[in-house]
């Protein structure tokens, strides 16, 4: 049977504004993300979403947009690492949208 080249590390749906932490990296693979979707489903327009990553305390922002309008996609497609206890946010200043985020699980191998 094939392995997909790929695989969805999460979808996920906010419903309230402000920060949720949606995916945490662990230690079982070396983690590659490939593509990210987002989408803004609420009413208001000029909202600002965005997806990063938070190491350490710091965020990193992925993709954002300051101004989305109701249902909108937004698109990022990269080779981004992602480390061990590293966190995906997805951020919405007006509450629900939703993110789906793919790319590679490897398997480590020694450094």
């Amino acid at each position: 049977m094939a392995v997909p080249y790929t695989r969805r590390f999460v979808a996920a749906v906010v419903d309230a504004p402000g920060v949720s932490q949606i995916w945490t990296a662990t230690d079982l693979y070396v983690w590659i993300i490939r593509d990210i979707i987002l989408e803004f489903h609420g009413s208001g327009a000029n909202t600002d979403i965005a997806l990063s990553i938070n190491a350490g305390g710091k965020t990193y922002p992925l993709l954002r947009n300051q101004s989305a309008t109701p249902g909108e996609l937004l698109h990022w497609e990269g080779r981004q690492e992602i480390l061990p206890s590293e966190v995906l946010q997805l951020f919405s200043s007006a509450g629900f949208a939703t993110a789906v985020v793919t790319g590679y699980a490897l398997t480590p191998t020694g450094f």
